[in-house]
């Protein structure tokens, strides 16, 4: 074979690397794709990829939120179940998590109610359940149904038992007044020189015979305990009058501390007024636990309280509460 026919054949053969008789052979020019068709496959695979994705997002969510909202269906429906099958129902109040799934939160309420318009009172229970749903909604379900219409019997028993928390809410109050006031006297009495040792042993036996008397009463008395805070607090007086106070300055303790403990009742449930603002410029919302320092009033206001007539003693007092005299 010559060099001519040499280069032909090597030229036939990088062109065709198979003939008509061999049949398996395939052409040694091999063609690919292009960045661009790679590209765009990889993007429609994504695209297609995310969709799926997304599409099985919402069915789980779907899911959740379908067997929550289930759940929560059940608990309200039980919990309405168990009133209705009761023979007798009272105003209570119940809440809870669900036992299947602690996010749900269920209560039960039954009070008594009215009609607008109209003189009825009813007994209605509202049960219902709550859950928070993948999007991070609150979600709640609820059953309301009116139990019976109340008798005027059964509405004279709720005004007495409304009438009776009433006045136990007064006496926790007048407590807490008490409370406020003594530490007023013990600062007081710390920054005048005398020796508080003996008031507050006095206080701790009035505070033992207190305990005593709540524990030993069978039933509690209304009356009874008036009489017994009523007792301690006319041996208080007889204590620090005349030794501590004069009959004067203690009354004018009692009325600043009357007048402050309502303020700051006031002001904690918001029920001050522009009415009771009127006249109390000088006086500042002290703070019951602030005894040593309490704050002092605001300076651009006028005061209301006679300076000029009042004794070192009731100067000090108001002192303790964070007035001072206009200079």
């Amino acid at each position: 074979m010559n060099l001519q026919t040499a280069v032909l054949w090597n030229q036939k053969r990088k062109m065709k690397c198979y003939s008509k008789k061999n049949l398996f052979a395939v052409s040694c020019k091999r063609f690919a794709f292009t960045l661009v068709e790679v590209m765009a496959a990889i993007i429609i695979l994504s695209m297609i990829t995310s969709s799926v994705v997304v599409v099985m997002n919402r069915c789980i969510s779907a899911t959740i939120d379908s067997r929550k909202k289930m759940i929560a269906f059940e608990l309200a429906r039980e919990n309405m179940e168990t009133i209705l099958s009761a023979s007798s129902m009272k105003e209570k109040t119940e809440f809870g998590v669900s036992e299947l799934d602690p996010e749900i939160e269920w209560d039960t309420v039954v009070e008594v109610t009215s009609i607008s318009g109209t003189s009825d009172y009813y007994l209605q229970a509202v049960c219902s359940a709550g859950y928070t749903d993948t999007k991070g909604e609150s979600q709640k379900i609820e059953f309301t149904h009116w139990l019976t219409k109340l008798t005027e019997q059964d509405m004279r028993k709720i005004r007495a038992r409304d009438e009776q928390e009433l006045d136990h809410l007064d006496r926790l109050e007048y407590d807490e007044f008490l409370l406020s006031l003594r530490k007023r006297i013990l600062s007081y009495l710390a920054k005048a020189g005398f020796d508080a040792s003996e008031y507050k042993t006095f206080l701790k036996e009035l505070n033992d015979e207190k305990r005593q008397f709540l524990g030993d009463a069978k039933r509690f008395d209304d009356d009874e305990y008036d009489k017994f805070i009523e007792d301690q607090t006319g041996r208080e007086t007889d204590f620090l009058v005349p030794d501590y106070f004069t009959s004067e300055d203690y009354d004018f303790l009692w009325d600043i501390a009357s007048k402050e403990f309502d303020k700051q009742r006031s002001s904690q449930y918001g029920d001050s007024s522009e009415t009771d603002k009127e006249g109390k410029g000088s006086e500042s919302s002290d703070d019951d636990e602030e005894i040593i320092d309490p704050p002092e009033p605001p300076v651009d206001e006028e005061p209301i309280f006679d300076w000029p007539n009042l004794t070192p003693e009731q100067i000090e007092i108001l002192a303790g509460f964070g007035y001072t005299p206009p200079k």
